[in-house]
Order: structure tokens, then sequence, then C-alpha cells
């Protein structure tokens, strides 16, 4: 082999090698980024819940606050309609907490009413099937508890009250809430 020919089998093996490093070094950084994000660091941000959506029958309803009261007393009394449901968003509970909040309270009452005016009416609070972790669960549980025990010490039969996880049929069942489901 000639001197030329040496020459240009190392320029071109050189050549080769830094578009190999140009290549792999930020292809390199990048791995190692996502490789130390873990799921610990990832905070889990809960979607923002409108508190004016009710859900009856499977149909989206928004009312004012003041006026969320009337609409379930005017559910109950329907004959057509056979299920309501409402989440309880973070707004509902003091934060990282399982006391409710003024509005948890609010709601709970509301709830309390509505089964004092009917002995046959369920409630079924409903753990989000999706959450962002171990400690994100044990407070959706222990928030569902507090709500349960708000309305079986107000005067709700203990056995119209259960806590479930929510089915996947639900229009809340892709949130991160609590949800509230009331069955006649």
């Amino acid at each position: 082999m000639s001197a030329k020919q040496q020459l240009d089998r190392k320029v071109h093996w050189t050549l080769i090698l830094i578009v190999v490093m140009i290549v792999a070094v930020p292809l390199l950084s990048a791995l190692r980024y996502i490789a130390r994000v873990t799921d610990n660091d990832v905070v889990a941000a809960s979607k923002s819940t409108d508190e004016r959506a009710v859900y009856i029958d499977g149909q989206t309803m928004l009312f004012e606050p003041r006026e969320l009261g009337r609409a379930m007393t005017d559910w109950l009394h329907s004959d057509k309609e056979r299920t309501l449901d409402f989440e309880l968003s973070d707004k509902s509970f003091v934060p990282n907490s399982p006391a409710t909040s003024p509005t948890g309270s609010t709601r709970a009452q509301q709830v309390l009413g509505l089964t004092k005016a009917s002995s046959t009416l369920m409630v079924h609070i409903l753990l989000p099937a999706q959450f962002a972790g171990a400690v994100s669960r044990q407070l959706d549980e222990q928030r569902a508890a507090a709500f349960r025990d708000a309305l079986v010490g107000g005067g709700t039969s203990a056995a119209h009250v259960e806590i479930k996880e929510e089915p996947a049929d639900l229009p809340t069942a892709r949130s991160p809430q609590i949800a509230v489901l009331l069955t006649k």
C-alpha cells in the first residue's frame, strides 16, 4: 500500500470517528437525563376540575354552586333520572389533608340532605382508577373515608354509603379526582 492510500484510509477512519462522536455525545447525554428522571421526581399535577359540573344519567350539566343543592333535590324527585355524579376536586379538601374544606363540607351537607329525603338513595364514593402514586392513593383513600364519615356521622345509614374504585364507564372515569355517584 502506498503512503497516499494509508493517509486516505486514516483520514477516512478519523472522519467516521468524529461523526460517531458528534452523534453519540448528545444521544448519551439525553439517555442519561431520561434515566435520572424517575417516578419519584415526577410531581402529580391534578387536572383542574370544574366544580359546577354534574353528570346526570351520563349527561354533563353545569350549575352555579348556589344552585347545586336545588338541582340535586330536583334530580332526586325526578322519575326519569337514575344517577347523578360529581367530582370532589382538590378545592373540596384542605391541601395535603383528608379534612374537607368549606366547599367539601357544603357538598357533604347537600348529599346528606338527599339521603335524609330518600331512604333508598345509595352513595358511592369512587376512588380514581388513575392515581399518581402510593402517597396520592393513600390520601385519596383517607379523603374518601372522611367524606363517608361526614355522611354517616350526619345520619346516613352506613349500609347506603360505599367506597370503591371508579368504574371505567362513568364520565368522571378519566379524572384523577374522587367522584361521588348517587343512585336511586
